[in-house]
């Protein structure tokens, strides 16, 4: 009797805790994102993954290298839809338009064949990855803080000096 229980619990603890799956609908995939490129996996880190940007299929101009969110932030925790994307493995990212993917937008290709499935979906017009020397690898969201802090040191400073001249008088 203990043996048969001890079969039935194996059994039931095997069939209930298989791996988490991303369970995608049907038709699922790149097409249809907003942004869609396809790139080479680098390294991944914090839930973002590194890719070098080879075509830029849909959406906006990309940078020669992105950081996608591929997973979770929050360390030691994995979600059934993180896009587990290998360094140096060639991917069709569909990303939203601040690039977070998961494993359902996010096709492998095993050649640049149009013969390939996710390769199939490659428009007739496809652009390079934009190269940027405007601002040398400065991130854009640095100017606006730099002006606002110059700013703020102008005003405390003329607010001191008005002040000074007033006491004087």
């Amino acid at each position: 009797m203990r043996i048969l229980a001890l079969v039935l619990v194996g059994a039931f603890v095997s069939v209930t805790s298989s791996p988490a799956v991303a369970s995608c609908a049907a038709g699922a995939g790149p097409a249809g994102s907003p942004t869609i490129f396809l790139g080479v996996a680098g390294k991944t880190s914090g839930g973002y993954t590194t890719m070098t940007v080879e075509e830029v299929w849909a959406g906006p101009d990309l940078p020669l290298t992105v950081r996608v969110l591929s997973g979770q932030t929050q360390p030691n925790t994995v979600s059934s839809v993180d896009a587990d994307l290998r360094p140096g493995h060639r991917y069709v990212v569909g990303a939203d338009d601040e690039l977070r993917t998961n494993a359902c937008t996010v096709e492998e290709v095993a050649s640049t064949s149009s013969t390939d499935g996710a390769m199939a979906l490659r428009p007739d017009h496809v652009r390079k990855p934009a190269v940027r020397t405007d601002d040398a690898g400065e991130p854009e969201s640095s100017r606006p803080v730099l002006l606002a802090g110059l700013g703020l040191v102008l005003g405390i400073g003329a607010a001191v000096w008005i002040v000074r001249v007033r006491s004087r008088r």
